[in-house]
């Protein structure tokens, strides 16, 4: 079993990074945000980035700051995939839970804040992010889910570095693939 774990700041392309490695190596994805997407649906909030901080907060207030990373690590053992990539670390929680499972690498994926800025202008994933100005979006570098990520960045065995092309994100992953096999 090979199971990559990928932290990064946000837009730095750690979802480009997974579907990348779903679509050519049939990696199962695992994704924090996922199980935050669910919930938020089921409650009938709008998709924002807000919405989501707050029901992650809220879980990890009521239920420990480790209950997101026991979820993936079960929906792990329970498929026991040959190859997992696990999209979004973000405390030191999460990574003590998912270092101790079999096959596990921690990847740290960044990208300038220019650059990650300009592709959140772009992809209107969550609701009012093409709208918001630099200023807010360096606000949110000093958010509760994302001042810990370089920290953690520093454990990773493999950095990436995505300001260039789709083509050099993924000939730097097929590198780190060919050092795990």
């Amino acid at each position: 079993m090979i199971i990559l774990g990928l932290t990064g700041e946000k837009l730095s392309g750690k979802g480009t990074t997974s579907d990348y490695l779903v679509e050519k190596y049939d990696y199962k994805h695992y994704r924090f945000s996922k199980i935050l997407d669910d919930i938020a649906d089921r409650l009938y909030l709008p998709n924002t980035r807000e919405n989501l901080i707050e029901v992650a907060l809220m879980l990890r207030e009521n239920f420990g700051p480790e209950i997101l990373a026991h979820v993936l690590k079960k929906d792990i053992e329970k498929d026991k995939p040959e190859f997992a990539v696990v999209d979004g670390i973000r405390y030191w929680e999460e990574y003590s839970i998912l270092k101790n499972l079999p096959g596990f690498h921690l990847i740290y994926i960044t990208a300038s804040l220019e650059n990650r800025f300009a592709r959140q202008q772009k992809r209107h994933e969550k609701v009012g992010e093409s709208d918001m100005e630099m200023e807010e979006f360096e606000q949110q570098e000093q958010g509760p889910t994302e001042v810990l990520i370089k920290e953690i960045g520093e454990k990773a065995e493999f950095t990436v570095d995505n300001d260039g092309s789709f083509e050099e994100l993924y000939n730097n992953i097929e590198d780190i693939c060919q050092k795990l096999n």
